[in-house]
Parts: structure tokens; C-alpha cells; sequence
């Protein structure tokens, strides 16, 4: 379980950096590979994790809609009197 958890926890920084070598692996796929690997989570550490991919899988999703931080630029959500 420890090295399927490693693999998902490997796929979801190639994600976030791009994904080139992911070959279409997707970040719902990430999570199910990692929640196979769950198992005894004493800490929350691998449900933090879960979290945290699904996080992205959201954040990803909305900023590819129209209207989307993606179509606004960077700097979408910044007050323009907090960039002065």
C-alpha cells in the first residue's frame, strides 16, 4: 500500500507541474489510486492528501470555464487597490 500511495502522491506533483509524463492520467484517477492505498490513516495524513487532490480537481475545473481565472489572467481575484 505504502508504494501505491507513493506512486499517487508522484503523479499529483507531475499534475500540478504539467503533467508530461502522466500520459492523460487525471486527478480523479490520482485520488482513486490513493484511496486504494488509504488504508489505517492514523495521523490523516493520506485523507488530508485526498483532500488535497480533490481540491485541485475543482480549482482545475473551474478556472478551464469561461469566466474562469484562466480567462482573467493571474491576478483575477486581487483588489486593485491592494496592487498599488
Amino acid at each position: 500500500r505504502d508504494l501505491q500511495f507513493a506512486a499517487a502522491v508522484a503523479a499529483f506533483g507531475q499534475k500540478l507541474r504539467g503533467g508530461g509524463y502522466l500520459d492523460g492520467f487525471d486527478y480523479p484517477q490520482i485520488a482513486t489510486l490513493a484511496a486504494g492505498a488509504r488504508g489505517d490513516d492514523p495521523s490523516g495524513y493520506r485523507g488530508e492528501f485526498l483532500s488535497l487532490v480533490k481540491l485541485a480537481d475543482t480549482l482545475a475545473i473551474a478556472a478551464n470555464r469561461p469566466g474562469g481565472a484562466s480567462d482573467a489572467g493571474h491576478n483575477a481575484t486581487v483588489d486593485p487597490q491592494v496592487r498599488r
